[in-house]
C-alpha cells in the first residue's frame, strides 16, 4: 500500500506511458521455403475465322465534353424568355432577391419539354416558395 497523498507508482507509470511489464524472449521464425516451381501451362486462345482485330476497330474513348457552367447555361436561354417584362415583375414581386431559383431557367427547359404536368420538389427550406413557383410556371409555360 502507498501512503495517502502518494501517487500509486503503477498508475503513474501507465500515465506516463512506459507500463511496467516483463520483457518477453523474441523468437526468430525462419521463413517458409519456397515452393518448387509449377511445370509450364500451355495457354489455350481461341482463335476466330475473321481478320484479326486491330487497332482501328477499338477505338480509343472519346474525351470528356468540356464544363459548362450554369452561366454558360443562361447564354443559351432566349432573349423572349430572360428579357420577359411581365415574367420579371412576377419574380421580383413573389420570390426573395436572396436566393436563385433560376426560373428563366426552367421556364425555357419546361418550353422546350412541352411539359404540360410538373412536380416540384423542393427543401423545406423553400417549400414557403412552391406556390409562387408554381404560378409563375402555370401563367409563362403554354
Amino acid at each position: 500500500m502507498v501512503s495517502p497523498g502518494e501517487p500509486e507508482p503503477e498508475i503513474w507509470d501507465l500515465l506516463a506511458g512506459s507500463a511496467v511489464e516483463e520483457p518477453k524472449a523474441c523468437q526468430v521464425v525462419p521463413p517458409p521455403a519456397a515452393p518448387a516451381p509449377a511445370a509450364p501451362v500451355a495457354a489455350v486462345v481461341a482463335v476466330s475465322a475473321e481478320t484479326p482485330a486491330t487497332e482501328s476497330e477499338h477505338p480509343t474513348p472519346a474525351a470528356p465534353p468540356p464544363f459548362r457552367s450554369r452561366a454558360s447555361a443562361s447564354r443559351l436561354i432566349p432573349d423572349e424568355i430572360s428579357k420577359d417584362a411581365q415574367l420579371n415583375a412576377a419574380i421580383a414581386a413573389n420570390l426573395p432577391r436572396t436566393r436563385d431559383f433560376e426560373v428563366h431557367r426552367c421556364i425555357w427547359k419546361l418550353r422546350k419539354a412541352n411539359a404540360r404536368q410538373v412536380g416540384l420538389q423542393m427543401p423545406e427550406g423553400l417549400q414557403g416558395w412552391a406556390t409562387a413557383l408554381a404560378d409563375i410556371f402555370c401563367s409563362f409555360v403554354p
